[in-house]
């Protein structure tokens, strides 16, 4: 990267000599650069994207500077660096990512600064010297963004060859509505037939990944934090098979407040953990959240033979992130019917990878993520992780107590299904509590109990043995928070997807 030092002030046989680097050398004295004291305007308090807020870090030592070649204004481009490791990757493959800051000064000598993000799902690695100047060989996204995260313009590249690009005429996001003029000129095939460049969105799940500092410094990976989900536009070669995208990305950040050193696993993708793209990102941001340990109660039931952690859905799915052999997958379909031909709100089925490993897959109905509110949601995915779970068991522990009552609750019922639930209705108010701790426990603990009691749960002997009023307390409650026939009810305590 080229350096340019303070006070400098060229020769008329330097400026020749260093012509490359510039676009002018009529202007001599453009002052010391190398210091953040230079841009005391410059900060990403306001910045809406936590990871970049609180881990970009901007090298003024390292720039290159340049002259508008319309306003004839002086501007500098900056590299940055990331406080932390930082991976993005879908189910195809990793995406490559640079970071770079541009500064502009406008006639009356004030610094405007825009961020620049190149997005690259063909290249994992993406040169250094990438800039507005040089794009040779890029193939991917280009956005500039204020200095509250806000997305300005996006532009798309095909092996340097800019394509297209999306200005944000008004205040709010760059839609295709926005979309400006085509960019032509040269060989560009978007201008020929339209359709060799498109833009779609992705959902990027955030994930912040925290170690355990061993003898030595070597660090070992604990557990991960889901720190939300957000839409992002995304340009895609139409004509060109691969690479194929993925529309949900995981993005996986180390810990910032860990000196990781040469210890650092880098990311650590939840690859046993895999939430199909035919799910929403409401469903992909309640996974996420059914991760986390629960702040505020700890309740883990015997069966799970695990002491410390926080509660049943963060450690079952912990389960099988860490798993080499068993993999968990959640979609979104018609999940079928029950025996009486009613709608299921989901399924759960297990089926083996055919290398000694089992997927147990997860359908939640589409209609149901319709119909109903998060709440709902997030407790059907805590019940039918259980589901996942004692099949986990069965497969991978089967001489423990949890597969011996397993098997004699088959051998009593002769079905499968009765006899999980039969199993499961000895814990439901541990279910209960796992749905509290996503939702940090906003209502009573009565309530989130009442909604544990679903599906096939209404049908067991432990179930026809409350009374009255608490079974039509638990109707009620499930009727309120909706399923796959019918919409949430204005009693409901949660919120729908959309």
């Amino acid at each position: 990267m080229k350096r340019l030092f303070s006070q400098i002030n060229f020769s008329f046989t330097t400026c020749i000599a260093l012509s490359l680097f510039f676009f002018s050398c009529e202007k001599e004295d453009i002052g010391d650069l190398s210091q953040k004291g230079s841009h005391p305007s410059f900060s990403l308090l306001e910045f809406s994207d936590k990871f970049v807020k609180e881990n970009l870090i901007v090298d003024w030592n390292e720039y290159i500077a340049e002259v508008d070649s319309s306003s004839g204004q002086d501007k500098y481009l900056y590299n940055t660096s990331l406080k932390s490791s930082s991976t993005l990757y879908d189910n195809e493959q990793k995406w490559g990512q640079l970071y770079k800051l541009l500064a502009e000064k406008d006639s009356l000598s004030n610094w405007n600064y825009t961020l620049l993000e190149f997005l690259s799902v063909k290249d994992s690695i993406l040169p250094n010297n990438l800039s507005i100047s040089n794009t040779t060989s890029f193939t991917g996204t280009l956005y500039f963004y204020d200095l509250k995260g806000n997305v300005k313009k996006i532009e798309s590249y095909e092996d340097g060859l800019k394509m297209t690009e999306f200005i944000n005429k008004k205040q709010g996001k760059v839609t295709l509505q926005s979309k400006a003029p085509k960019v032509c000129g040269g060989y560009n095939p978007f201008c020929e037939d339209g359709t060799t460049v498109t833009y779609i969105t992705v959902s990027v799940s955030t994930y912040t990944d925290h170690y355990n500092v061993r003898e030595g410094g070597r660090l070992d990976y604990s557990y991960s934090t889901y720190d939300g989900t957000k839409t992002k536009w995304i340009a895609v070669p139409v004509n060109d098979p691969e690479p194929t995208v993925g529309s949900y990305v995981h993005h996986h950040v180390d810990d910032p407040n860990l000196n990781h050193g040469s210890g650092s696993s880098g990311s650590n993708h939840p690859k046993d953990v895999i939430v199909d793209s035919s799910a929403s990102p409401c469903i992909d941001g309640i996974i996420g959240q059914l991760k986390l340990k629960d702040k505020h109660v700890s309740v883990v039931p015997d069966i799970l033979g695990s002491e410390g952690a926080s509660h049943l859905s963060q450690i079952i799915l912990d389960i099988f992130d860490n798993s080499d052999k068993y993999m968990i997958k959640f979609l979104v379909k018609e999940a079928g019917t029950d025996s009486n031909g009613a709608a299921k709100n989901a399924q759960t089925l297990r089926e083996s990878d055919g290398n000694g490993g089992f997927i147990m897959t997860i359908t939640i109905d589409d209609d149901y993520i319709k119909n109903a509110t998060k709440l709902a949601l997030a407790r059907t995915i805590i019940h039918e992780s259980l589901h996942a779970y004692l099949g986990y068991v069965l497969q991978n522990n089967y001489t423990s107590n949890t597969a011996s009552l397993l098997h004699t609750y088959y051998s009593k019922y002769g079905n499968g299904n009765i006899a999980e639930h039969t199993f499961m209705s000895q814990y439901v108010e541990a279910l209960g509590y796992s749905l509290a701790a996503w939702d940090n426990h906003k209502q009573s603990q009565e309530y989130y109990n009442n909604l544990a009691w679903s599906g096939g749960l209404l049908s067991t002997d432990a179930y026809n043995k409350l009374s009255g009023s608490k079974k039509t307390a638990i109707l009620n409650a499930n009727r309120a928070e909706g399923n796959a026939i019918y919409k949430s009810t204005s009693q409901a305590k949660g919120i729908r997807c959309n």
